[in-house]
């Protein structure tokens, strides 16, 4: 996962897709931490998300060494594997750069940009509230012997 910064060797890379990302260049890979990445419950049985602090318009900062980053990048681009670019790439779900400035003005511009992956609104989709104060499990078949 992410590392202690060192401005000259790291990136600020920013990923916006819940679920982060598992990025591989030959038998190295890192994980990058999502939007809604939550670690292993703490003591208290409660889920951890990212730090307020690690989180830039709704995309959680991690910290990639450089010359993994440009080779994965490269491998990512290359038009062989993705024709059209990589499509967390090409929509600004994962946007780079080595000054936190930058790339949160970078995060700023694609903020409105959706991911596909948000989580849907239920009353838009024609599921309406059960308003009877309880389970409605009065549907639900009985087996009766």
């Amino acid at each position: 996962m992410a590392s202690a910064p060192t401005p000259s060797a790291n990136y600020i890379v920013l990923c916006n897709l819940p679920h982060g990302l598992t990025c591989q260049v030959g038998d190295k890979r890192i994980k990058l931490r999502g939007s809604a990445n939550y670690i292993m419950p703490n003591k208290d049985r409660k889920f951890q998300g990212p730090k307020p602090e690690d989180v830039v318009f709704g995309a959680t900062m991690n910290y990639v060494e450089r010359d993994f980053w440009d080779k994965w990048v490269a491998q990512m681009t290359d038009k062989k594997n993705f024709p059209e670019g990589y499509p967390p790439i090409t929509n600004g779900q994962i946007t780079w750069d080595t000054n936190k400035g930058e790339v949160t003005l970078k995060r700023k511009d694609t903020e409105s940009i959706k991911s596909g992956f948000e989580q849907l609104k239920p009353e838009e989709h024609g599921v309406k509230k059960d308003d009877s104060g309880g389970s409605n499990t009065s549907s639900i078949p009985r087996i009766t012997e």
